[in-house]
């Protein structure tokens, strides 16, 4: 904690020790706890930490945490009410965006962790997403949830919960060694249980993905310069006309870039589909990406 307390002064951060605590996650039982300091303050022992609305405790987590989100998601609701039931309220697809942006996203944002939840646990919160849907559209309580989902044009929040995961450790493979999962050296930081290395080769066989492309290591490459023009040139000038455009492209590359080797690339996501394209005087691709990827994700690979 010296150790930190120093790289923090240095870097001039400021951390509240009273707004820290410990906690012992290990499954080893600890006899005694030590008394830790920092900055000459002592920090409390604790049995959970709270960090990010995400709640870490060493036994019962999962119980803790869906206890803590069904609390608050029952402040939410009752609070949907106030506006649902009134004559003169909002649209009832206004309605479902507030569930969807206010109620379900609270178990999103910690998606990489609650796909792991057991199957009562996210029966809990299929039931959670049925209710404060079941609210918004002034529907009975027997209505069945098959009807009350297509009604909403909704999916189960936890076939989502697993979508979202999904698409989350997937992007991390794919970043290579951008990503937490692996070390500098491209050596895996984490390492797969049986069951869960089962599982990815399952899911990827089902997406029937037989690759992953990864970014390159760009920290391989530190003599690579970079430079991004936004509005350095006429042409980047969208109310111009057409024809104008095209003519003033060209004569860009004519005067500022005459000695260069130029490569295009684009990248396009519709509803349905995800793809990438790049041309050259020498050479030409396209592919089709998996659509879990995000047209950020796509933009950047096609650079690469």
């Amino acid at each position: 904690m010296d150790n930190v307390h120093q790289w923090c002064k240095h870097w001039r951060l400021n951390i509240s020790p009273e707004k820290c605590a410990m906690a012992d996650l290990s499954r080893r039982r600890m006899t005694s706890h030590p008394d830790i300091y920092y900055a000459g303050v002592p920090l409390p022992w604790k049995t959970e930490i709270k960090y990010l609305g995400f709640i870490f405790s060493k036994t019962n987590q999962n119980n803790i945490n869906i206890k803590y989100l069904r609390t608050k998601v029952r402040r939410k609701i009752n609070a949907l009410k106030s506006i649902a039931y009134k004559t003169h309220g909002p649209r009832t697809k206004d309605l479902i965006s507030i569930v969807n942006n206010s109620i379900c996203s609270l178990f999103f944002y910690n998606c990489s962790t609650n796909n792991k939840w057991s199957a009562t646990h996210l029966k809990i919160c299929d039931v959670i997403q049925t209710t404060a849907l079941r609210t918004a559209m002034g529907l009975p309580i027997w209505t069945p949830d098959i009807i009350l989902l297509k009604l909403a044009a909704q999916g189960t929040l936890s076939g989502k919960i697993k979508r979202l995961a999904t698409q989350f450790f997937l992007k991390h493979i794919a970043y290579g060694v951008h990503s937490p999962l692996y070390r500098n050296d491209g050596t895996q930081s984490v390492k797969l249980t049986n069951k869960d290395s089962s599982a990815l080769g399952q899911l990827l066989s089902d997406f029937n993905i037989d690759r992953i492309i990864k970014l390159p290591n760009t920290w391989d490459c530190p003599n690579i310069k970079c430079k991004i023009h936004l509005q350095s040139f006429l042409f980047q000038d969208k109310s111009l006309p057409k024809t104008t455009i095209e003519t003033l492209f060209e004569d860009t590359i004519r005067t500022n870039f005459s000695n260069f080797f130029l490569i295009a690339t684009d990248a396009f996501k519709s509803p349905q589909i995800t793809s990438i394209a790049g041309t050259s005087i020498s050479n030409s691709f396209a592919y089709r990406l998996q659509h879990i990827n995000s047209f950020f994700s796509a933009e950047a690979l096609a650079l690469c």
